[in-house]
């Protein structure tokens, strides 16, 4: 992980609203005070004070509504997963201020290295927010259904859609589950599946062609989801549609 830059943004302004922009690496954002309205391709985010957010890279970061806040915003690479939740509410915010001031102070004198402990610090505090602020208004069952309609992506793990949406992995799968009673993992790979079977049934494509089509690397992988789902080889399941 390396920290590439940080400050902090004020506005008094209820016109403002955020750039719209391609954001080439991660963006961490806690305010401090007012509302942000920002999204990317994919979800329209509200983080209120004493929130946060870290919107991973994307294409189209925007805001999505007017309004006045102000937040300390920290741009840095990472590869792997976060170590924290993607958004959340901050359980210690006296304490978190004073490590940013520190992270603040450190860069004035030049001292990069002790920034780049802070702020893994303050990620590690961040850690034992509470994943609240940023769930969905429209059910999450609806959103991911959505997704998967419109995305040109053949999404079938937990942990890139969980990426797509901004949130934690563990975070998106309960709360599907809570909502639904099905395991979010299961429920991508149904969709899948589905879509494998519509390609055999009105498509002259190869297996190894519809295998790409919905996301597997191999083709045996696919064949293998198919008999287990619906008791059958990709084949048969073409050939007995057909005969009839």
């Amino acid at each position: 992980m390396k920290l590439l830059c940080h400050g902090k943004f004020y506005t008094d302004t209820p016109s403002w609203i955020h750039i719209a922009r391609q954001l080439n690496e991660y963006e961490l954002m806690i305010v401090d005070q007012g509302t942000l309205y920002i999204g990317n391709e994919f979800q329209e985010y509200i983080v209120h004070e004493k929130e946060y957010l870290i919107m991973a890279p994307t294409t189209y970061q925007h805001g999505t509504r007017p309004g006045a806040c102000s937040f300390h915003w920290f741009h840095f690479e990472h590869s792997g997963p976060l170590p924290c939740p993607k958004s959340g509410t901050l359980q210690n915010d006296s304490l978190l201020l004073s490590m940013i001031n520190a992270l603040y102070q450190s860069e004035r004198l030049n001292h990069t290295a002790v920034s780049g402990h802070l702020f893994h610090a303050i990620l590690a505090e961040l850690s034992c927010s509470r994943q609240e602020s940023n769930a969905p208004k429209q059910p999450i069952r609806e959103r991911v259904d959505e997704y998967l309609k419109y995305s040109q992506e053949n999404i079938h793990q937990v942990h890139k859609l969980a990426d797509s949406f901004g949130y934690h992995e563990k975070y998106l799968s309960q709360l599907f589950y809570r909502e639904t009673g099905i395991h979010l993992k299961q429920y991508l790979m149904d969709h899948i599946m589905e879509r494998g079977k519509e390609f055999l049934l009105s498509t002259d494509l190869s297996i190894a062609q519809i295998s790409a089509e919905c996301g597997f690397s191999e083709p045996h992988n696919f064949s293998r989801a198919i008999r287990k789902t619906y008791g059958m080889s990709p084949s048969q399941l073409r050939r007995n549609f057909r005969q009839h």
